[in-house]
């Protein structure tokens, strides 16, 4: 019985002279479709239904029954829902994905992908990732896709000022022809800076094997940058430039007159004495009377105490 109905079946398909409509679909190799967040995708699916439907020429119930086959998981779920409000057997496929964008493409949606082509740029990207994505985007703008002009002058809008100069002087007529020559500008632009970078780095090389220059001569004074030596003399010079009617004491203070002498330091030293005003670094002499070390006049023999200096009580 199996195989008669199989003989039948291929009788009356031969007879027909054209396969089941789902054979015909299947072997396109269609997309299932499972659900998708991303609006593009589910932009994308529906286009490749259209593409496989344009060979097929197929009434319209018969595309949307070839494309809900196709629908898997939660997609397959929402359809089981979305179905019931619907007439199947009169149902076009622009009804169809009315529904299908309801759910997986909304209108918000597709005001928002319009408006970012509409201010669609190269910015980092590679010409290749941007007409990716110029070409994603067309879909949501019509009004600037159905003329070739604008939307040649729109493509050359967004890329880049030095890729867009080189591709403008080309004049380029066509679509396909401005991307060529946004390519083979991109790959000018890399040349160079490649060029200019390999430069850079081997002057930078030649330059480490340069000896250091001498270190340029500080004409401000630095006291820690001298020697020891050369501070002094620098001092020394200074003070000689001193007005001469000033005077410096011990303390570097200055004075309009030379401070006077202490009334002891004028007195006269007796003979035989040792000056006491003399600096503290130099010897005390051995006295010549009473063979010791002392300062001032020598009280041996004299019968002057040696500690009031006066007579009488010894």
């Amino acid at each position: 019985m199996f195989q008669n109905n199989n003989n039948s079946s291929t009788h009356n398909n031969h007879e027909g002279g054209q396969a089941p409509v789902y054979k015909q679909f299947m072997t396109f190799k269609p997309a299932e479709f499972r659900g998708s967040t991303y609006p593009i995708i589910s932009e994308e699916w529906v286009q490749s239904m259209e593409t496989i439907f344009e060979f097929m020429q197929i009434t319209e119930v018969e595309r949307v029954r070839c494309s809900t086959f196709m629908l898997k998981d939660d997609a397959r779920i929402w359809w089981q829902g979305a179905k019931v409000a619907l007439d199947l057997n009169n149902i076009t496929w622009r009804e169809f994905k009315e529904v299908f964008y309801g759910k997986y493409f909304t209108l918000s949606t597709r005001n928002k992908l319009a408006r970012e082509f509409l201010e669609i740029k190269q910015g980092d990207s590679s010409i290749a990732d941007y007409v990716k994505r110029f070409e994603r985007g067309k879909y949501f703008a019509p009004m600037i896709t159905d003329d070739s002009s604008m939307e040649l002058n729109h493509f050359l809008e967004g890329l880049n000022a030095t890729i867009r100069r080189d591709v403008r002087l080309s004049n380029p007529s066509s679509m396909r022809e401005t991307v060529d020559r946004a390519l083979m500008a991109e790959k000018d632009n890399q040349d160079i800076i490649r060029e200019a970078r390999a430069k850079r780095t081997s002057y930078q090389g030649r330059e480490s094997h340069v000896p250091a220059m001498k270190r340029p001569f500080n004409q401000s004074f630095n006291r820690n940058a001298l020697p020891q030596s050369s501070y002094n003399q620098a001092a020394n010079s200074q003070h000689s430039q001193q007005p001469r009617n000033f005077y410096h004491n011990n303390n570097n203070q200055r004075f309009s007159q030379r401070p006077q002498q202490s009334q002891q330091s004028k007195r006269i030293q007796p003979a035989g004495s040792v000056s006491s005003t003399k600096s503290s670094n130099t010897p005390i002499p051995v006295c010549t009377i009473c063979g010791k070390t002392h300062i001032g006049s020598c009280m041996q023999g004299s019968n002057v105490c040696f500690l009031c200096k006066q007579r009488g009580h010894i």
